[in-house]
């Protein structure tokens, strides 16, 4: 199991949730789905830490419940494309996503950022969609076809 030492989030009872990694005060969940969803049930500014993984679906937050996605970097951490929807979407402005990679497929894009979210130290495999207005992509290899 690998350690990741990552600053604790802003608000005061915002919740820290770990998939494949160990960190004081962390909540363990299974998958990053599962971390996700647990995220989504409160308004704070939760934390996503992602170990080791590889894993399909459809990633999102929810507008008006912000994440921090903390991936180990894109060698390690990396999000696939699911059956439907955009791998990883971000729809609320204070959302971010870093050091992991990201992989599209289908029709959907990889990566889709909606109403000024951040994706930063970030490798997209696919295309990228950026809706409501504007995106922060810093240190992001985005590789794709169109």
């Amino acid at each position: 199991m690998t350690v990741l030492a990552v600053a604790p989030a802003a608000a005061a009872d915002a919740a820290t949730y770990c998939v494949g990694v160990r960190e004081a005060g962390c909540t363990a969940r299974d998958t990053a789905a599962e971390a996700f969803a647990a995220a989504r049930a409160d308004t704070e500014r939760d934390t996503l830490l992602l170990g080791r993984i590889s894993e399909a679906g459809a990633f999102a937050d929810q507008a008006g419940r912000p994440v921090r996605v903390v991936g180990l970097g894109a060698d390690l951490t990396r999000l696939r494309a699911g059956a439907s929807g955009p791998t990883l979407r971000l729809l609320d402005p204070g959302s971010s996503a870093r050091g992991l990679r990201i992989d599209g497929g289908g029709a959907a894009p990889a990566l889709q950022i909606d109403d000024g979210a951040e994706a930063l130290s970030a490798q997209v495999e696919g295309r990228v969609r950026v809706r409501g207005g504007g995106a922060a992509l810093s240190s992001v290899l985005v590789d794709s076809a169109g």
